[in-house]
């Protein structure tokens, strides 16, 4: 979508601050090492988004600093969530993003990440949701319980999308 790294770059930098934002109002932000790796999760309450908690998580402040890429990212937003809305009728936990710092990989922080997520939801008996466009993720994913419900492509030359879902976390 964003061929240009420093583009890319500030584009999903103004992304997550908002996908921040909304899940400190409205979900759960789970840190570790000092922020260095994070989680952010939306209970079934307020997924889909509205239009209104959006725009009280920032959305107009996010468009404006995006600026001609905003059309981009709404247009990519929208694609997910239908994708979203078709594959997952029922209420979920929607794992907005997980990551780790490069310099904290391979320490079992998105692990536990992910575990403390997952025994959250499961307290709920929703299952979980969650996109990826690294298919190096999808290992990752599936050996924490998530099973692949579709592969989209967004446009002709958009990336790859893969979606995961848990099944139903009843205890």
């Amino acid at each position: 979508m964003f061929p240009d790294s420093a583009q890319r770059c500030a584009v999903m930098r103004e992304v997550f601050a908002f996908g921040l934002n909304y899940a400190r109002r409205f979900g759960c932000v789970d840190l570790l090492n000092q922020g260095r790796a994070v989680a952010m999760w939306i209970p079934p309450v307020y997924s889909p988004p509205s239009w209104r908690r959006s725009f009280r998580s920032g959305l107009v402040a996010t468009a404006f600093r995006l600026g001609r890429s905003a059309m981009r990212v709404i247009r990519f937003s929208r694609f997910m969530e239908s994708r979203r809305v078709r594959v997952m009728r029922a209420p979920h936990w929607y794992l907005f993003c997980i990551g780790v710092h490069p310099d904290q990989q391979g320490r079992g922080l998105g692990a536990a990440l992910l575990q403390h997520g997952l025994a959250r939801a499961r307290t709920t008996g929703a299952p979980c949701y969650l996109e990826t466009v690294n298919a190096g993720n999808v290992p990752f994913y599936r050996a924490h319980g998530f099973h692949e419900l579709g592969r989209h492509e967004f446009s002709h030359c958009g990336p790859v999308i893969w979606s995961l879902a848990t099944a139903n976390l009843a205890a």
